[in-house]
């Protein structure tokens, strides 16, 4: 093959010009890589992962797995050798990395689109820039903001920013990395509690409704889009998505579809791109639109498209990649896209298998399941599609799916039981990401101060040590920041229970779900963490792609 040249189009053929097939790759290895691997394939295209878990569900369906980190560079060079065209999955993946590969592949999207991406800062002040050189319903601005990089920029938020959300401007997603703030002494705590790390303050807005658009941009400027999608998020994670004719009013949804394209156009973009859009009351009374956050990828919200409509957003990325001809795609279903969290495993205090024949036998549902080998507490484990001749329909099948899997009510992360055991209620499972899964059943023990002996309960040294962990030798040491337990008191409510390290033991000082420390405190409020933190900074989940590994990799 000629290096040096890429033909302008990447045919699936089993010929080409070093009589090799034409393979197409992606770096991420997670759910999105997954269906990329899958759609590529359907097309007759072979297929290339780079990940460095050799579980990952987009590796062990992919032709070719390069088992790495993303910046390990024999890796880059195999998959560049290897491949005739190369995406991403996720934007935390280093910049870096996708420059090497655009020295030899078409790489889409381009690393600079990417990083654009990796920072909070930089991507309001791109989409303060497309909606002043947009005019009329194109020109959506971000939601006001403000940058925290020094100290000196405390003083200098407007004080119109409050109630406010603190946000890091780097590695964050899901929910993660953000804190409810109420006034400049709030934030300048929540601040310190982030180590001071480069922030941005957002005004916290009176939301009505939460949308966004997928679209998909080739080399030669053309640009389709999806549906409208009206979303509902539940602890800074995706929940469920619809999507029907005339979901949203049709002149917000015009704009936002326009201010999607402008802010493609104006990256110079070249793949799948999904931006999320605030549907906000004005002051006036009326209803207004304010951009939010891109991804440079497809999105967990547009998941649905593989069964409503005749082209899915994996679909549109593979033809990006390869210059074939972009349609637009066209709904022919009313949909419900619902998220399968890891809790609807573990949701009864032990792992089970949910009812999947209960809802297969539902009409017009699809099941995703992406082949994770561990369930946790907020860890996206698949997706149902459910499809209909209306939207009254298939809300009406949602409901019935959501009971079969044993779907909790739609809630707050986090949420607490009512039965109490000992005058304790506990939360659900204790589940912590950095814990990993240790279901406990209601009445299992009781929750005690530091110190305090802990029989059966993975809490306290000997309490979690000595206690059965699922993945985990049933002796096996774990470090002390992972020893922490939420729960509820009925005389005083909410809090959080930490373990504090004993002199010389290692760990430092007890971590919170986001790795923030915490203050060495044995109690504390939980309100008062809320205050300090956010309601956010407890909540558990995980992104739609997999966290890079290796040094300092750039953030999306």
């Amino acid at each position: 093959m000629n290096t040096d040249v890429k033909p302008a189009v990447l045919l699936p053929t089993f010929a080409a010009t070093d009589d090799r097939p034409v393979t197409l790759g992606v770096l991420g290895g997670g759910q999105l890589g997954l269906m990329f691997v899958h759609a590529a394939q359907r097309m007759g295209y072979r297929t290339a992962v780079l990940d460095p878990d050799p579980t990952s569900p987009a590796g062990l369906v992919s032709h070719h797995h390069l088992l790495a980190d993303y910046d390990d560079a024999q890796a880059l060079a195999s998959m560049a050798r290897l491949c005739d065209a190369v995406t991403t999955e996720f934007e935390n993946v280093p910049a870096e990395s996708l420059r090497v590969l655009s020295q030899r592949n078409p790489v889409s999207p381009a690393a600079e689109a990417v990083a654009v991406a990796q920072d909070r800062l930089v991507e309001k002040a791109h989409f303060q820039t497309s909606a002043a050189q947009s005019a009329g319903a194109a020109a959506v601005g971000p939601v006001p903001y403000a940058p925290l990089r020094e100290a000196v920029d405390l003083e200098a938020v407007d004080a119109s920013l409050f109630p406010a959300i603190l946000k890091t401007a780097r590695m964050g997603y899901d929910g993660k990395g953000q804190v409810q703030v109420a006034s400049r002494e709030a934030l300048a705590a929540a601040w310190a509690d982030l180590n001071h790390v480069t922030c941005v303050v957002e005004k916290r807005l009176d939301l009505v409704a939460e949308c966004s658009v997928v679209v998909a941009r080739g080399r030669d400027g053309a640009c389709v889009h999806l549906p409208l999608q009206v979303n509902t998020h539940v602890g800074g994670i995706l929940a469920r998505t619809e999507v029907f004719s005339d979901n949203l009013d049709a002149d917000l949804s015009a704009r936002a579809i326009q201010a999607a394209e402008a802010i493609a156009e104006t990256l110079r973009y070249v793949g799948v791109l999904c931006v999320e859009f605030f549907v906000v009351k004005q002051g006036d009374g009326t209803l207004g639109l304010v951009v939010n956050e891109m991804a440079p990828r497809p999105h967990n919200s547009g998941h649905y498209s593989i069964e409503a409509c005749d082209l899915s957003q994996f679909d549109l990325q593979v033809r990006t990649m390869t210059g074939l001809p972009l349609s637009e795609p066209r709904l022919h279903s009313a949909a419900v896209m619902l998220n399968l969290l890891g809790d609807i495993w573990l949701n009864t205090g032990e792992l089970r298998t949910p009812a999947w024949d209960h809802v297969l036998a539902l009409p017009g549902t699809h099941l995703h399941l992406y082949g994770k080998l561990e369930a946790r507490v907020g860890r996206k484990m698949g997706h149902l599609t459910i499809t209909a001749s209306t939207i009254e329909a298939a809300r009406q099948v949602a409901e019935e799916a959501e009971h079969g899997v044993g779907e909790p009510p739609r809630q707050p992360a986090l949420p607490l039981l009512e039965e109490e055991v000992g005058g304790v209620a506990e939360a659900p499972g204790l589940q912590e990401e950095l814990r990993g899964p240790h279901p406990l059943a209601p009445g299992q023990g009781r929750l005690r101060r530091p110190g305090e002996e802990a029989p059966g309960l993975p809490f306290g040294k000997e309490g979690l040590e000595g206690a059965p962990h699922q993945g985990v030798e049933a002796d096996a040491p774990l470090p002390p920041f992972q020893k922490q337990v939420l729960g509820v008191r009925e005389e005083e409510g909410p809090f959080l229970l930490v373990h504090l390290p004993e002199e010389g033991e290692p760990g430092g000082p007890v971590q919170d779900l986001l790795g923030q420390g915490l203050p060495q405190v044995g109690e504390k409020p939980l309100g008062a963490l809320q205050g300090e933190l956010g309601p956010q900074a407890l909540a558990h989940g995980e992104e739609d792609e997999p966290q890079p590994q290796g040094p300092a990799p750039d953030e999306a």
